[in-house]
C-alpha cells in the first residue's frame, strides 16, 4: 500500500463509488459524474489517507480473527487428542504390545 499510493487512490475511489452506490441511485450517479469530471480531484489525499487507514485496521482485524479460529480449531484437537489417550485409546507412541493372537488351525 505504502509503494503504491496511485493503486491505493484508485481503490479507495473504487470503494467510495459501492458506498454512494449502496446509499441510492442518485448519490452513485452524482458520485460517478463527478469521478469523470474531475478525476484526480475526486478525493484528496488526506480522505485517501484516511481511508487507507481505516482498510489496513479492517485487514489486521480479518487476520487476527483468521488466526484466532486456526488456533482455536488446534486447541480443540489437541484436547480431544489427550482425552481419548486418557481414556485407553490407541496411541502409537505406546512401545508396550499386546497378547500375540494364536492361528486358528
Amino acid at each position: 500500500m505504502e509503494q503504491n499510493p496511485d493503486i491505493c487512490a484508485s481503490v479507495v475511489q473504487k470503494r467510495k463509488q459501492l458506498d454512494s452506490k449502496d446509499a441510492g441511485l442518485m448519490s452513485y450517479l452524482k458520485a460517478k459524474f463527478s469521478s469523470l469530471l474531475r478525476h484526480e480531484d475526486s478525493l484528496k489525499m488526506d480522505d485517501i489517507q484516511k481511508e487507507v487507514k481505516q482498510l489496513k485496521q479492517e485487514m489486521q482485524k480479518v487476520n487476527n480473527y483468521a488466526l484466532a479460529a486456526k488456533k482455536a480449531s488446534y486447541l480443540t484437537l489437541e484436547g480431544r487428542t489427550r482425552k481419548k489417550i486418557a481414556l485407553g485409546a490407541f496411541n502409537p507412541s505406546q512401545t508396550r504390545l499386546g497378547t500375540p493372537l494364536r492361528a486358528l488351525a
